[in-house]
């Protein structure tokens, strides 16, 4: 049978118990001193006589054993034993804790700490750091009822207790509670009445087996490991925004269903990513140590969140992997855990190392980020990247322009900007025909120009229609103008009345026309050019052109001088797909034959 991490657990668990409160059947157990006799040290003494050594008096810790034991305590004589003679001193001068003191021992707390002398003061390390041992199995009132060895412990519990065990339960609660405690399911009709008909010697072990082969299984025993990891597909704070951390929960499903060995496990977690040429099912285990919360309000200071994000990890690992509630050192050292305040540094600094900055990027994630794309998506990218190499060889194959063509090109744009200057050489697009796609409202104002009167998609798409004259067209030139209803009387509706086309295109009878050598007169022209990249994204914006009196305008050639016959149809497109940009609130089109 498959190992079940739960069951591992509840036998460490039941043995550790056993081991501390047993001796022989009916006999009274010892005083335990991680359970008993340390937290009332803790609770009433560690404040002058603990690990804190600015506040520590007389000399004496009572957090060490071979500094008690040499002081205050002779094992198996109370009355030798100055720990007891001062806790039970009747002269307010001598009595500790002091009379003053806040923390007071009980008349219960000072006999178990006289009881425990008495027994010896056996003195125990931290459960954590005590290995799980075989003990032997204890004697009970019926050999024969155990089935394992666990039965015969808790056999051993219910004789102390005067009990006697439960009947066996039916088959159909068996069946219930071992499909619950596996799986989070209860069993179908079916699969009880498949246990009910199977008469066989080994059936339940069967069930189980099944049980620890299915799916669910993984799902239902990561629940703990990931409450325990703090696992989290929002970032806690503020609004709580979503991240994805979804894939690191689907492999620990997946480490549990596969029986991933508990070593392999811890070794993934903590540091996957380190290991030599890991792979990307590893590099995603160590978003054990990214689970934490991340914050997003704009006025944090980002140092501060990093170094929060360093301290959790160290609480994490110590809570997780040491059994230890280490964060209390992060300020002092424990007052109970065998912790010290410059071991959790000495920690800390393990994971001090992480490169981020404690910001978060666009998808709320804190980086680094781990891309982890489908198949699909894989093929697409190695697709586009093939795509792209194909184009970059075709620029490398491309014959690079001669000086001549290079000075003919610069004399035509010079002489096509200078165009501008002088109106005669343009013509505007007469009563053209407004179209939107989602319905904003354009209005055609006397000089030709088109205004938006009520916008009411910001990702809305403004299509002019209209007849181009007759004759060789060569470009296009588009003016961005203010009115008194935009506002501030600038460029748009938005509040700070910017602008963004994102895309322009243009259509003639039908057929696209590629536009080349973008200019503007506001900003540069890199953003001239990122109106014909076809990314939603980008795209002509206005600068600090509503600063200024200048009217903005956008230029481009096209590709191919186009020979206009008459009544040809011509089609601009204004795309408006930004997130972060109202659409243009007044414009212009015209076009020139130079």
């Amino acid at each position: 049978m498959r190992s079940c991490w739960k069951f591992c657990l509840c036998y460490l668990l039941c043995t550790g118990v056993f081991l501390k409160a047993t001796t022989v059947a009916g006999a009274e157990p010892a005083i335990d001193f991680d359970s008993q006799i340390r937290p009332i040290l803790s609770n009433a003494c560690y404040t002058c006589h603990g690990p804190a050594e600015a506040k520590r008096e007389a000399e004496l810790r009572l957090d060490r054993e071979e500094d008690a034991k040499a002081i205050v305590i002779v094992p198996g004589q109370p009355e030798e034993s100055e720990l007891v003679r001062r806790i039970t001193s009747s002269d307010e001068s001598e009595r500790m804790p002091p009379p003053e003191a806040k923390q007071q021992l009980t008349a219960e707390e000072i006999e178990l700490l006289r009881q425990w002398v008495s027994e010896g003061a056996n003195w125990t390390q931290h459960w954590s750091f005590v290995p799980p041992r075989r003990i032997p199995r204890p004697e009970v009132s019926d050999p024969t009822w155990p089935r394992n060895e666990i039965d015969f412990f808790i056999l051993s519990r219910l004789d102390r207790e005067q009990l006697h065990p439960s009947p066996p339960a039916s088959k159909e609660s068996l069946l219930r509670r071992v499909s619950l405690d596996l799986t989070g399911l209860p069993p179908t009709l079916a699969e009880l009445d498949a246990f009910l008909a199977d008469d066989s010697p080994d059936a339940y072990q069967r069930v189980v087996d099944r049980l620890l082969a299915s799916p669910r299984y993984g799902e239902h025993m990561a629940l703990e490991w990931l409450d325990a990891a703090r696992y989290a597909d929002t970032n806690g704070f503020q609004d709580d925004k979503t991240r994805t951390m979804w894939p690191w929960r689907d492999w620990v499903v997946r480490a549990l269903n596969d029986n991933l060995p508990f070593d392999q496990l811890t070794l993934h977690q903590l540091a996957g990513d380190l290991l030599d040429n890991p792979s990307l099912d590893q590099q995603v285990a160590s978003g054990f140590n990214r689970n934490h919360g991340l914050n997003g309000e704009g006025g944090r200071n980002p140092e501060e969140s990093r170094v929060e994000s360093v301290v959790d990890r160290v609480e994490t690992t110590g809570t997780v992997w040491l059994g230890l509630t280490i964060g209390c050192c992060r300020c002092h050292d424990h007052k109970f855990d065998p912790i010290t305040h410059k071991e959790f540094y000495r920690l800390y600094a393990y994971f001090n190392s992480v490169d981020e900055t404690g910001g978060i990027d666009a998808n709320t994630n804190a980086n680094p980020v781990l891309a982890l794309p489908t198949d699909e998506q894989k093929q697409k990218v190695a697709a586009l990247q093939a795509d792209i190499a194909d184009l970059e060889q075709k620029i490398k194959d491309t014959p690079q322009p001669t000086a001549t063509e290079l000075t003919n090109w610069e004399h035509a744009t010079q002489t096509w900007l200078a165009a501008e200057s002088n109106g005669m050489l343009w013509q505007r697009l007469s009563k053209p025909k407004l179209e939107t796609a989602q319905g904003t409202r354009l209005e055609l104002l006397e000089d030709q120009s088109v205004l938006v009167t009520e916008l009411v998609d910001s990702n809305d798409d403004f299509v002019i229609a209209g007849t181009l004259p007759p004759g060789v067209q060569t470009g296009l030139k588009l003016e961005a103008l203010r009115h008194a209803s935009l506002s501030k009387g600038l460029f748009s509706t938005s509040i700070s009345g910017d602008c963004r086309v994102t895309t322009i295109e243009v259509e003639v009878d039908g057929q696209p026309v590629k536009l080349i050598d973008p200019h503007t007169n506001v900003g540069k022209d890199s953003s001239a050019t990122l109106a014909i990249d076809d990314l939603p994204g980008t795209g002509w914006s206005l600068g600090d052109a509503k600063q200024e009196a200048t009217e903005p305008i956008w230029l481009a050639r096209f590709e191919k001088p186009l020979e206009v016959q008459s009544g040809s149809q011509i089609l601009v497109r204004l795309r408006n797909q930004s997130i972060d940009y109202t659409p243009i609130g007044r414009f212009r089109l015209s076009f020139t034959q130079i």
